[in-house]
């Protein structure tokens, strides 16, 4: 039986997170003979999975090659309709534009996500401006951000019940 340790890099990072582990020293064949090719079918054969030495570029070059997944970060866009703008999982930068291409809106609420995923919004054009408010859906301790420039950008985290901001950026 192969015996490989299942070790994270970080207990407090989703499972969605989007971080990469040091591959550099598991063997592929390794992985495959441990039914790790099978989604762990065979899951009840291996006592562990040890990925605390992967790196990134291993994990993507063996991995693919093994038949894993990687996530492909994706951009998208939405337009406000009732202070709402829609994202899907795996988007990571969403570019807002106001409802009926209106000079200014207000986004108050971001439904879609997943657990853990981060995602920049921007405004599609300074000439419609998007500002962000504060509410119970979108978490920003320091009050309605407005983004008036394509520049300008506001990081949010989703928790599960609401988007919370990581940081805000002003580079009008």
């Amino acid at each position: 039986m192969t015996t490989i340790t299942l070790t994270p890099v970080d207990p407090e990072v989703p499972p969605n997170g989007y971080v990469f582990q040091d591959m550099s020293n598991v063997d592929p064949a390794d992985l495959l003979a441990a039914g790790v090719d099978a989604g762990l079918a065979a899951a009840a054969d291996v006592a562990e999975v040890d990925l605390s030495n992967v790196s990134g570029a291993n994990m993507l070059s063996k991995g693919v090659a093994s038949g894993l997944k990687a996530i492909t970060p994706t951009t998208a866009s939405s337009v406000i309709a009732s202070g709402i703008a829609t994202v899907t999982n795996g988007v990571v930068l969403l570019t807002v534009d106001t409802e009926g291409a209106a000079a200014s809106d207000d986004l108050t609420d971001i439904t879609g996500g997943t657990t853990g995923q981060i995602l920049v919004l921007r405004t599609t054009t300074a000439a419609r401006v998007v500002t962000v408010k504060d509410t119970t859906a979108i978490n920003l301790p320091g009050g309605d951000f407005v983004m008036n420039s394509t520049a300008d950008t506001c990081t949010l985290i989703y928790t599960g019940s609401r988007w919370a901001a990581i940081a805000t950026a002003n580079n009008a």
